[in-house]
C-alpha cells in the first residue's frame, strides 16, 4: 500500500526515525549537513496520511511545510492580507511583532507547491463550506493546544515523529537548495578560485534563509 512504510531497512529506519537537527542547532549545521535531506518526503507522508482525517491540520501543516511559519503565525494566517505576488508578506503571530517577508521559491517544483498551498488558503477563507467555524471561536492559544494533541495522536498512529519545527526545518532546507540552485552537492574538483565563490554562495544562502524563517 502507498501508505505503508518501505520495504527496505535503512529506508525504514530513516522513516520512522527522524535523524535531523535539535530546535537549538544552528542552521549551518541544519541546512548544510546531508542528514536532513530525507525529511522533505518524511514530511510530505506525514502531511497526506493527516489529511485524510485532518484536512485543516493539514492544510496548517503544508503552510508551514512550503513558507517555514512558526505555528503561532501559521494559526494567524490571513490569506488575503498576507499573499502577494512575490511572496508572502507575514505580519501576524510573528515573535518579535515585525512584518517578515517570505520569497516565493525560483524551482518551479516547489514554486508549484507553494502556489497550490496559498490557492487552497484562498478558498478556505472564501468559500464558506469549508471553514471551520468551531475553530474560528477558538483562541491563538487553545488551536494551538490542540493542533499540538492532533499532531501527536497522529505520530503515535503513523510512526512518524514530526512536528511544527520538522516543517520549518524541511521549508528551510528546501529553501537553502533554492538559493543554491540544486538538490545535491556537486561531485568533483574544485580550484580555489571556484571552492572561494562556492562557500560565499553557501553564506549568501543560509542569510536569506535566516531571515525568510525570521532570525
Amino acid at each position: 500500500m502507498q501508505d505503508d512504510p518501505p520495504k527496505n531497512p535503512r529506508q525504514q529506519k530513516a522513516f520512522r526515525r527522524l535523524n535531523v537537527a535539535s530546535p537549538s542547532a544552528s542552521f549551518h549545521e541544519v541546512l548544510v549537513v546531508a542528514r536532513s535531506r530525507n525529511l522533505e518526503a518524511i514530511c510530505k507522508n506525514f502531511i497526506e496520511r493527516l489529511a485524510k482525517t485532518n484536512p485543516y491540520d493539514a492544510l496548517l501543516c503544508n503552510l508551514m511545510f512550503v513558507s517555514g511559519l512558526q505555528l503561532s503565525e501559521a494559526l494567524a494566517f490571513k490569506p488575503h492580507d498576507s499573499i502577494r505576488h512575490d511572496g508572502l508578506h507575514i505580519s501576524k503571530g510573528t515573535m518579535d511583532g515585525r512584518t517578515r517577508f517570505i520569497p516565493n521559491a525560483k524551482s518551479p517544483h516547489l514554486a508549484q507547491r507553494q502556489r497550490l498551498v496559498y490557492e487552497c488558503w484562498l478558498r478556505q477563507t472564501t468559500n464558506s463550506t469549508q471553514r471551520n467555524l468551531f475553530l474560528e471561536g477558538l483562541s491563538i492559544e487553545r488551536r494551538a493546544c490542540r493542533f499540538q494533541r492532533v499532531l501527536a495522536f497522529h505520530r503515535q498512529l503513523s510512526g512518524l515523529s514530526i512536528t511544527d519545527h520538522h516543517l520549518r526545518i524541511a521549508y528551510a532546507r528546501m529553501m537553502f537548495e533554492d538559493c543554491m540552485g540544486y538538490s545535491h552537492p556537486t561531485k568533483g574538483s574544485y580550484s580555489l578560485a571556484s571552492t572561494e565563490e562556492h562557500c560565499l554562495l553557501v553564506k549568501a544562502s543560509i542569510q536569506l534563509v535566516m531571515r525568510a524563517m525570521g532570525h
